[in-house]
């Protein structure tokens, strides 16, 4: 089978491999470049060894429970993450974990399906201390701050992007690398939401210290919850979908997908069975 692999210091080439022969088989239909994706292409996220790349995807299971059903994927298979540590998805064929496997419902495009694992990452800001009730934050621009922003909204959350001269309850950052407005837009003893990964930030210690400021880490909220909010809101992921381009033009999507920060870019693998 055809697959998309990142050599350590080399550029990716497309290369035929075998078919993974274990855990559940998934048929690649399509998959979604993230900033992750575009860093482990350009080499600022290294790889160890060659490693197909692409985490963001769905498929057609191919055997276990959900055999014949289109499915979505949690990529962080015991502490390791697809398309960095192990192989991802852009390929023909991939295989993962039984309890890493989703089902999506039919109602859903591919490129909504595939988009599982950010929804999942942006709304597990509701994994934190941060309620309802308090005045929240979001520091940084683009897509991920935006959909952090919209799903948080629908659930209720009184969330908006940092203004100047509001003291915030909470502040969630959403990838820039200087951390220092954020910290400053909290109010004493207020809560620093930490979502970024991939990278190094700098945070102002001596400032939280002094505001006796609390951090908190998130990494996906239950990819059962990803799945409902998805199935209800599909429609408002429609102005995050860019362009999806055949499997044989991956890397003029992930050139394009450099080019803009506001909506995705997909890549085209393969088509469901007729």
């Amino acid at each position: 089978m055809k697959a998309l692999i990142k050599q350590p210091g080399l550029a990716p080439k497309m290369t035929e491999v075998l078919v993974p022969a274990e855990n559940v088989i998934i048929k690649v239909l399509t998959v979604g470049i993230c900033r992750t994706d575009s860093r482990v292409v350009d080499g600022t996220i290294p790889v160890e060894k060659p490693t197909v790349l692409g985490h963001e995807f769905c498929g057609i299971a191919q055997n276990g429970k959900y055999a014949g059903q289109r499915v979505a994927v949690d990529p962080l298979i015991n502490g390791l993450f697809m398309g960095v540590d192990i192989d991802g998805a852009l390929s023909e064929f991939t295989a993962v974990p039984e309890e890493n496997v989703f089902p999506v419902g039919n109602n859903l495009a591919d490129e909504e399906a595939a988009y599982l694992e950010p929804i999942a990452a942006s709304m597990a800001v509701t994994k934190s201390s941060a309620t309802k009730e308090m005045v929240g934050g979001i520091f940084g621009v683009g897509r991920i701050a935006e959909l952090t922003k919209l799903i948080l909204q629908t659930e209720g959350y009184n969330i908006e992007y940092l203004q100047p001269g509001i003291q915030y309850d909470y502040v969630i950052e959403t990838g820039p690398a200087d951390l220092t407005p954020a910290v400053e837009a909290l109010r004493p003893k207020g809560l620093l939401i930490i979502k970024s990964r991939g990278r190094t930030a700098t945070i102002p210690l001596g400032t939280m210290v002094a505001k006796e400021l609390r951090a908190e880490a998130v990494a996906y909220a239950p990819y059962p919850e990803a799945v409902k909010w998805l199935e209800a809101n599909a429609s408002l992921l429609r102005p995050f979908i860019g362009e999806t381009f055949p499997f044989n033009s991956a890397m003029l999507a992930f050139e394009t997908a450099k080019t803009t920060e506001s909506v995705k870019t997909f890549i085209r693998v393969g088509q469901r069975d007729t």
